[in-house]
């Protein structure tokens, strides 16, 4: 514990040379700076340069981690090591893209041959479907796919096919539902015919509340007009609980499992990817089970220096515990990311937002930053004031392809130079003086030069990290997903917590079934506190 705490402290001492300094002047030190915090791999350049760390604090850093034995529970997690304490599981989402020749124990039994043969009984169901040879129960086949599920069910296979979408079939569309609002569910229903209409439906339980609403509702429309004969045609169940998938009525040969140590927001490389294979086909989903075992690969076996998870993994340990920055921004320059945002937020916020170690202790130091962000160039016409100007400051990621897919001139051009801009200007700055004078330039009075220069000036020394890839493939996107991953892996063993459960999401699920049958039965209980009885009498007043 004590040797812990020195590196701490070496950190926190650390901290006031960066109140001294500034990206730029680390360059001026440092020629070989871009070199040194830069990485190439597997057409993915991620450029760090740009960040408030060096070689020092880097190297204190990886001390943190190897008095943390980071590289052991890395072990764990590559060899189904029980990670997840709390519930006693392993966490193996990296099971789901390991090679057939692989051996990963759970229980004793070799778990590798099992996720391969639900791989292969996945892609031939999603081909059948494609091909149009499994047809709905008016012998059409299937144009639109519903997809229903809560959480990383849902958030995973749609951000992967919206970013995606150059290499889906045109012939399939695609829509997903998760919210208990009806008013989701009704739009998607009003363009949808139940004929040639697949509905699938994620959830681990069969139980979670808004999955389960949106799902009778569906088998209820659907019953409507096509009768009972539709569930074994048209509802398909991704699911850890198969008697209550039968019960609901969907038929043994359309549920797939979804294993006990495969988590919600890792689980798009589980069965609940059925439906981005039957988005994009059966060999762009291993493409993209490839991209991301190629970052498996380099994280178990790249030494620390040169370990793309394990440092950005470290820096968001610097950004958060020590400089006390209390969030970060994603802004992905392609509008095809523009999920990716909430996915990683989910990733990010739900692993890693504890207050407690794996013992139960308190934290004493800050954990989680808040994620989120928007696509550029949108977001450049928003929030993009407080990144450059605000009090507070702001790391950014950046994510860019150097080629697009599209075919319209000069639009990809716009978009890189929007995105290197913003990242040097947030580096760079103006201050007052260079300010002043470029005002003077462009026609205005001293006067009126000096009245706005403060409004204009720019402090820099924002930190970002610019991850720039040659194009969105399945593979590039299965490798940006899978560092992501390992960086919030890395963040929880180095905070000592358990990055795999999510105890934070019951409290709200337990008082909504406390809550949901007074609304439903129109009455009120003693033990609800003043605020929200008074709440509920104001709902019965607008029901009325």
């Amino acid at each position: 514990m004590r040797e812990r705490d020195l590196v701490w402290n070496k950190l926190e001492k650390a901290r006031q040379k960066f109140n001294r300094t500034s990206i730029l002047e680390q360059f001026q030190k440092d020629p070989q700076r871009h070199d040194v915090f830069s990485f190439r791999l597997n057409n993915l350049f991620v450029d760090l340069s740009k960040n408030l760390i060096d070689q020092q604090v880097l190297k204190d850093l990886q001390e943190l981690a190897t008095i943390q034995e980071v590289d052991k529970i890395r072990e764990g997690l590559f060899s189904g090591a029980i990670l997840n304490n709390t519930e006693k599981r392993p966490a193996l989402h990296v099971a789901l893209r390991t090679p057939k020749s692989s051996v990963i124990t759970v229980e004793g039994i070799n778990i590798v041959p099992a996720v391969h043969r639900q791989l292969e009984e996945m892609m031939s169901f999603a081909e059948l479907i494609r091909s149009g040879y499994k047809k709905g129960l008016t012998d059409r086949r299937f144009t639109n796919i519903l997809h229903i599920g809560s959480g990383g069910s849902l958030t995973g296979p749609m951000m992967v096919l919206k970013a995606l979408t150059s290499y889906q079939t045109p012939h399939i569309q695609i829509d997903f539902v998760g919210n208990a609002d009806s008013s989701d569910l009704q739009a998607k229903l009003r363009k949808l015919d139940p004929a040639t209409t697949l509905v699938v439906i994620a959830s681990k339980t069969f139980s979670t509340q808004e999955t389960i609403l949106n799902a009778e509702t569906m088998k209820k429309w659907m019953l409507e007009r096509l009768g009972p004969s539709a569930l074994s045609k048209h509802f398909v169940a991704i699911t850890g609980n198969k008697n209550r998938a039968n019960s609901f009525g969907i038929v043994d040969e359309n549920i797939f499992e979804i294993w006990e140590w495969v988590g919600g927001r890792f689980s798009l490389w589980s069965a609940v990817g059925l439906t981005i294979v039957l988005g994009i086909g059966s060999e762009n989903f291993k493409e993209f089970l490839r991209g991301a075992r190629a970052i498996d690969e380099h994280f178990q076996n790249t030494a620390p220096e040169m370990n793309l998870p394990l440092i950005l993994g470290m820096l968001e340990i610097w950004y958060t515990s020590i400089l006390n920055f209390g969030s970060r921004a994603i802004i992905p320059y392609d509008h095809r990311l523009q999920n990716f945002v909430s996915y990683i937020q989910q990733l990010e916020m739900e692993s890693n937002g504890k207050s407690v170690d794996k013992l139960g202790n308190k934290m004493t130091k800050k954990t989680a930053a808040v994620v989120w962000g928007a696509e550029g160039t949108n977001a450049q016409h928003s929030f993009f004031q407080l990144l450059h100007q605000g009090t507070s400051v702001i790391p950014c990621d950046f994510l860019i392809a150097a080629v697009s897919d599209e075919e319209f001139t000069g639009h990809q051009e716009v978009l890189l130079a929007n995105c290197l801009a913003q990242s040097r200007a947030l580096m760079t700055g103006r201050n007052l003086k260079a300010t002043t004078k470029k005002l003077g330039d462009s026609g205005l009075s001293d006067k009126d030069s000096n009245r706005l220069a403060p409004h204009s000036s720019f402090a820099g020394n924002r930190p970002s990290t610019m991850f720039l890839f040659k194009q969105l493939t399945p593979n590039i996107l299965g490798q940006l997903i899978a560092i992501y991953e390992h960086k919030a892996f890395v963040q929880g063993a180095l905070w000592n917590i358990n990055s795999f459960d999510q105890w934070g999401v019951e409290l709200g699920k337990e008082l909504t079934n406390e809550i949901l049958p007074l609304l439903q039965n129109k009455t009120l209980a003693s033990n609800l506190d003043p605020s929200t009885a008074n709440l509920m009498e104001e709902v019965f007043r607008f029901r009325k």
